[in-house]
C-alpha cells in the first residue's frame, strides 16, 4: 500500500490525516500529564514524543487555546477546588 493510499484510507476511517490524529492524541496525553502536575513542562513535551518544546507549546496552544503553563495552572486550581468541595460534603 502506498503512503498516499494509506493516508486516504486513514482519512476516510478517522476523518483526519494520520499526522493530525497523532498530534491530537499527543496533546490529549500531554493535557493529562499537565493536570497531574508531577512532571515539568519539558518532561511532558518529551514524554509525548515531541522533540521541540517550542513546537509542542505552539501546537498545544493552537488546539487548547491556552499556553501549557496556563492550562496546568487552571487544572491545578480546579483540582484543588474539587478536593475542598469533596471534603465539605
Amino acid at each position: 500500500m502506498s503512503a498516499g493510499h494509506l493516508r486516504g484510507e486513514f482519512g476516510l476511517a478517522y476523518g483526519e490525516s494520520p499526522y493530525r490524529y497523532l498530534m491530537a492524541r499527543r496533546i490529549e496525553r500531554a493535557m493529562a500529564l499537565l493536570r497531574r502536575g508531577a512532571l515539568r513542562l519539558t518532561e511532558v513535551c518529551f514524554a509525548v514524543g515531541s522533540s521541540s518544546l517550542g513546537t509542542f507549546s505552539t501546537r498545544l496552544t493552537e488546539l487548547v487555546g491556552v499556553l501549557p503553563s496556563t492550562y496546568r495552572r487552571h487544572a491545578t486550581r480546579a483540582r484543588a477546588r474539587w478536593r475542598r468541595a469533596s471534603r465539605n460534603r
